[in-house]
């Protein structure tokens, strides 16, 4: 939150960094048909402004992706990040759910790209979002069997990666796994990527 912005990509981190860019995610668009027998081009996406994304009109209500339940502590305002702290001390990270305790190991587990356990970079995070609260076009239905289902049907699992190596300290990998958790097969489908940047921070667009 560098210079007052409500989203930035600082560096170095704190206070004194330097915004980078405003926002930058994934978009998939898909072509469907509906229950009418019409051809729908969806595309979903995660744009913060309502003046840039597709919102319900005269809402706030956000038509592309929201976070799903389950893979960070509801009472935190921060995504699940591998390295963060247990402030209260209760055994877990705080911004970690709770399903991610192990029974057999006893204690709380970070669901590492390689697996459980598995060697991760030295700073992880993990989120998992889905589409189905589009409601944009209400005569496509994902979910046949459930109609207050809408979007695409997708499911978007999300981690980002840092390291310490000096190779590789000033980049950011992001691995996006996409599956269509829908109902319906979707054959033409292309994902991108949208990006805001601002180099030389949020006042300075040249």
């Amino acid at each position: 939150d560098a210079d007052n912005a409500n989203a930035d990509l600082v560096w170095p981190a704190g206070p004194n960094g330097l915004g980078y860019a405003y926002e930058f995610g994934p978009l998939i668009g898909a072509e469907v048909i509906d229950e009418n027998g019409d051809t729908l081009h969806i595309i979903s996406d995660g744009f913060i402004n309502p003046a840039d994304g597709d919102y319900e009109p005269g809402t706030t209500n956000r038509w592309g992706w929201e976070p799903k339940i389950g893979f960070a502590d509801p009472n935190s305002n921060e995504v699940a990040t591998f390295s963060d702290l247990d402030t209260d001390q209760d055994g877990k990270p705080d911004s970690w759910p709770d399903n991610w305790y192990n029974q057999t190991l006893g204690r709380y587990v970070w669901p590492a790209f390689l697996g459980d356990d598995a060697t991760t970079p030295d700073e992880e995070v993990f989120y998992v979002m889905d589409d189905l609260d589009n409601a944009e076009f209400p005569t496509y239905h994902p979910f046949p069997t459930d109609s207050t289902l809408k979007g695409l049907g997708m499911d978007l699992q999300v981690r980002i990666f840092q390291f310490n190596n000096p190779l590789a300290e000033d980049l950011i990998f992001l691995v996006y796994t996409v599956t269509n958790i829908s109902q319906q097969p979707i054959d033409k489908v292309f994902l991108g990527m949208f990006g805001d940047p601002h180099i030389g921070g949020p006042n300075d667009f040249a």
